[in-house]
C-alpha cells in the first residue's frame, strides 16, 4: 500500500517538533506586577502630600458645600426703584414694568428703607381734616410679610393735642422716621426724638421737642402742632433734626449716645439757608445759601465754607469760602467724601424759568466740579429738581417738569448724559407722593 508507506517515510524524514511551540509563554509573577503598580501610586501620594503642605485647604463649610451643589443656584441681585404714592407702595425692577406691591388701608405719612428688601413707614388717621401719624409698620418687599413696630392710639394723640399750649412745645403724633446706617435702629419723632431698636422694639427718648423749639417764635400763633420737617442719621451716631413750621425752622445736631445737642441754629425766614455737608471733624463744612424769595441783594447767593462760625447770621464772607456762586444751592446728597448738589440759576427778570446745574464738592480736596447742565424748567418755584440718589458712576434724581407728574432720571457721571427711568403721575389731594423715591437691590 503505497499511500501508507509514503506517509511513514515522510514522518520519519520530518524533524521532531520544537519544544517552544508546545510550551506557553512564561507569565510574570504577581509580586512584580504589584511592585510596578505601587511605584506610580506612591509618586501620586507623595505629590498630593506636598501640595497639601504647600497650600493647606480648610475643611469646607456647609454653606460652601451648598453653593457648589448644582441645584443651588445663586440668584443675581437686581436694581429696583421704590416709591410711595398715597396708600400704595410701587416698585420698578430694572428692565421691567412698574408693579404695585401693596396698598395700605390708611394714608402713608413717611417711610424709609431697612437694608435692601424691607421698608418701614408711618400710617396716619384723619380727625377733622387733620392727619396724625399713629402707627409704624415694617413690610418685606420680597416676601410680602408685614408687622407692626409701634402704635400710638389716635385718642391718646388727640388728648395731648387738646391740652393748653401743648402745640407750642410738643408734636404728639408720629411725624418723621429715619433708619440708622447699620439698619439696627429707627429714629422717630413724637413729642421729641426717640430711637427704636428694630430687633427688640424697645424705645428710648433722646430729647424733648421743647429743647429744640425755634427761638423767638410767637407761641400763641400756631393753630397746629409744630412739625418735624426733617430727621436724618448722619456720620457716626448723630441725628440731624429740622423742627418748626413755615419760616420758623430750627436745625439741630443731636448726639444719640449722650442724648444731648451738639449745636442748633435758626434756619429759615429771611436768614440764609444752612445745609451741612461734613460732620466728621471739629470744623464741619456747610453750604450757606440765600433763598431766592428772600434775596436782599447779596453779591453771592451761595457759599461753601468751614466752621461753626458760619452758622452766625452775619457770617457770609465769600473771601473765606471754598466755593461761592451767584446761584442758589438747595438739594444736596453726601456720598462718602463727595457731595453732589444742584445749583438753581435765577432769571434776571425773575420769570418762572429756572436753570439747574449739577455739581460736586470734595471734602478732601475742597474742589468743586461741574457735572451736568440740565437746562431750564418752567415752574412755580425754584425747587423742581430734588431727591438726589448716588450710585456707582450714576446719580438718580426727580424732576418736576409738568403739573402732577414727576420724572425719575438717571445721570451717567462718566458720559455726563441723562436718561429717563420712569414717569410717575400723582394727585395732590388723594394720591400724593410721599417723600422721595429710593433705590434698592435684592
Amino acid at each position: 500500500m503505497p499511500e501508507e508507506t509514503g506517509a511513514s517515510e515522510n514522518q520519519e524524514n520530518q524533524a521532531p517538533p520544537t519544544q517552544v511551540l508546545n510550551i506557553e509563554p512564561k507569565k510574570p509573577s504577581k509580586k512584580i506586577i504589584w511592585i510596578l503598580l505601587a511605584i506610580p501610586a506612591l509618586i501620586l501620594i507623595g505629590l498630593g502630600a506636598w501640595l497639601i503642605v504647600k497650600n493647606p485647604s480648610p475643611n469646607p463649610s456647609k454653606s460652601s458645600l451648598k453653593e457648589t451643589t448644582p441645584s443651588a443656584k445663586v440668584q443675581p441681585m437686581t436694581k429696583r426703584l421704590i416709591w410711595i404714592k398715597g396708600k400704595e407702595i410701587w416698585l420698578k425692577e430694572e428692565g421691567k414694568v412698574v408693579e404695585k406691591v401693596m396698598t395700605e388701608d390708611k394714608k402713608i405719612f413717611g417711610w424709609d428703607l431697612i437694608g435692601g428688601e424691607k421698608i418701614v413707614y408711618i400710617t396716619a388717621e384723619n380727625s377733622n381734616g387733620q392727619y396724625y401719624g399713629t402707627r409704624i409698620l415694617r413690610f418685606n418687599l420680597k416676601t410680602g410679610k408685614k408687622d407692626e413696630l409701634l402704635e400710638i392710639p389716635l385718642n391718646t394723640i388727640l388728648a395731648e393735642v387738646r391740652k393748653p399750649n401743648v402745640c407750642s412745645i410738643e408734636d404728639p403724633d408720629i411725624s418723621a422716621i429715619s433708619v440708622s446706617p447699620d439698619g439696627k435702629s429707627l429714629a422717630f419723632a413724637r413729642s421729641g426724638v426717640w430711637v427704636l431698636d428694630l430687633a427688640t422694639n424697645k424705645t428710648e427718648q433722646i430729647i424733648k421737642t421743647g429743647q429744640l423749639q425755634p427761638q423767638g417764635k410767637p407761641q400763641d400763633s400756631l393753630e397746629l402742632c409744630t412739625a418735624y420737617a426733617g430727621l436724618d442719621w448722619v456720620e457716626g451716631q448723630n441725628l440731624e433734626v429740622d423742627i418748626g413750621r413755615y419760616e420758623a425752622v430750627e436745625t439741630a445736631l443731636l448726639n444719640v449716645k449722650d442724648k444731648n445737642i451738639i449745636y442748633k441754629y435758626f434756619n429759615g425766614g429771611y436768614n440764609p439757608r444752612i445745609i451741612q455737608i461734613n460732620y466728621s471733624n471739629s470744623n464741619p463744612i456747610f453750604i450757606k445759601s440765600v433763598d431766592p424769595a428772600f434775596d436782599v441783594g447779596n453779591t453771592k447767593r451761595s457759599i461753601i465754607g468751614e466752621g461753626v462760625d458760619l452758622l452766625k447770621k452775619e457770617s457770609f464772607k465769600t473771601e473765606e469760602a471754598y466755593y461761592s456762586s451767584d446761584n442758589y444751592i438747595n438739594e444736596r446728597v453726601i456720598d462718602n467724601k463727595t457731595v453732589y448738589f444742584v445749583e438753581t440759576t435765577i432769571p434776571s427778570d425773575f420769570s418762572q424759568s429756572y436753570g439747574y446745574i449739577f455739581k460736586s464738592f470734595s471734602s478732601d480736596t475742597k474742589k468743586t466740579s461741574e457735572l451736568f447742565d440740565f437746562g431750564t424748567i418752567t415752574s412755580n418755584g425754584a425747587y423742581s429738581i430734588r431727591c438726589l440718589a448716588p450710585e456707582v458712576s450714576k446719580l438718580y434724581f426727580e424732576a418736576f417738569e409738568k403739573p402732577f407728574e414727576v420724572n425719575i432720571y438717571q445721570l451717567n457721571l462718566d458720559k455726563k448724559e441723562k436718561s429717563l427711568v420712569e414717569t410717575i403721575s400723582y394727585d395732590e389731594k388723594e394720591s400724593n407722593l410721599v417723600g422721595c423715591f429710593q433705590t434698592t437691590t435684592f
